[in-house]
């Protein structure tokens, strides 16, 4: 049968499967035309589903050369307010891609609100940057919904070009400022950047939209400055803003794999986040501390390490014995070893320790052993002899030699303690 003969049964014959059938012989035999497009078109409105299906398909198979006429022909169906054709039709024209760009355009300035949107949302998804001029009047459209969608596309395109058109919105709608200030962090570049870091001062008293800022900074972020940018406006902030913000300046810099700074005098936040249950917050802290410790950090550094997570102490413990100086190193073990071991739960953390013992500089080694001999003579128990046992069993050299140092330094107790563990080894 020809192409008419074809068409024919699929607009007049009574019987479904015959018509259906007519459709499918059509596309299996690319008889693809303008003609074929457009009863397949009028298919998309027939009372029978298993029609409607067979017609879509049809036009979702379209080759390039018809495209143009396939949108053309399904394009005023998105004037039919009926949800599953309007569905239809909208996911056959974004199948469509750059080909339903032109007869989409008039359809932005329906009269019909759900028309402009509607097409605005079939075009945000095709995403063809020539659409921006065409999308950015609709941010003044009198139909909150289409403003919205315009904002979202235009979010998505990254253009530039709308940027100030933006703002303005921004400045003029209070309630869909999280929108807006989302559609441009995704723009990013120089200047939207420095506009929200403008906002995020000026709106100091609404945490919930400066978070919104802080997202939308760490969205595009191509360069390391953005990170130093949020620690330099963290003291202008609220506390529980100041956590959010060295939280996405650090995952700025991991995902840039690059190395950041925190400045001592912020390092009380981090302090706090390590004190938190949010494992987001309580890694990010961690992080912000940065290869070697100071002082004012081993308090906050025992809230996570009694927390026991293996990945954590092992950071904890490199950190300490490799890279901070013995000084800390003993204040640190100081306060793990002589905490409340009836209070305290379980935790193995020294243990770390034999992964990384050849790295870890002679007199922080020496300062670890100090440490825990210190402990015993202050607050002995059986938990820090096993400790010294477990030290001997990966440097039997220096335990050795310590050993006999405090044994001349101690009680008579002690002292036998001491000798009968050097004449068992």
């Amino acid at each position: 049968m020809n192409l008419e003969q074809l068409i024919d049964i699929f607009q007049n014959d009574p019987n479904e499967n015959k018509r259906r059938q007519a459709v499918e012989d059509i596309v299996a035999n690319n008889m693809y035309t303008n003609l074929s497009i457009q009863a397949f078109a009028n298919g998309l409105l027939d009372s029978y589903v298993g029609i409607r299906d067979v017609c879509q398909r049809a036009l979702l198979n379209t080759p390039d050369e018809y495209k143009t006429a396939t949108a053309t022909a399904v394009a005023p169906l998105i004037n039919i307010r009926e949800i599953e054709l309007r569905n239809a039709s909208g996911e056959i024209l974004t199948n469509m891609g750059k080909y339903a760009i032109k007869t989409l355009l008039p359809y932005l300035k329906s009269n019909d609100f759900d028309v402009r949107k509607f097409a605005c949302d079939i075009l945000g998804i095709i995403g063809d940057e020539s659409i921006v001029p065409y999308i950015t009047p609709l941010l003044t459209d009198p139909d909150r919904n289409t403003m919205l969608s315009a904002i979202e596309t235009l979010g998505n395109l990254q253009a530039t070009t709308a940027l100030d058109s933006l703002i303005m919105v921004y400045e003029n709608f209070e309630e869909i400022k999280p929108f807006v200030i989302e559609a441009i962090g995704k723009i990013g570049g120089e200047n939207s950047e420095s506009y929200l870091l403008e906002q995020l001062e000026i709106d100091a008293n609404d945490t919930f939209l400066q978070t919104i800022i802080i997202d939308a900074l760490a969205y595009n972020a191509k360069n390391i400055d953005i990170s130093y940018k949020l620690l330099k406006s963290m003291p202008n902030c609220k506390l529980e803003l100041q956590k959010i913000m060295m939280m996405t300046a650090f995952a700025i810099a991991s995902r840039l794999d690059m190395q950041l700074l925190m400045p001592d005098d912020l390092r009380y936040v981090s302090h706090i986040g390590l004190k938190e249950n949010d494992s987001n917050i309580m890694i990010a802290s961690l992080l912000a501390l940065g290869d070697a410790y100071i002082e004012k950090d081993a308090e906050a550094l025992m809230y996570v390490v009694v927390k026991n997570i293996p990945d954590l102490n092992k950071q904890i413990i490199y950190n300490l014995s490799v890279n901070s100086s013995p000084e800390i190193i003993q204040l640190f073990l100081d306060l793990y070893l002589s905490r409340d071991y009836n209070d305290e739960p379980e935790c193995d953390f020294i243990v770390y320790i034999n992964l990384f013992w050849e790295q870890v500089p002679y007199p922080n080694k020496v300062a670890i052993v100090d440490a825990v001999l210190l402990t015993i003579e202050q607050n002995y128990n059986t938990r820090l002899l096993e400790l010294i046992e477990f030290l001997y069993s990966i440097d039997a050299e220096l335990i050795k030699e310590k050993l006999l140092i405090y044994s001349n330094e101690t009680s008579k107790e002690n002292q036998e303690i001491v000798m009968n563990f050097l004449r068992n080894h």
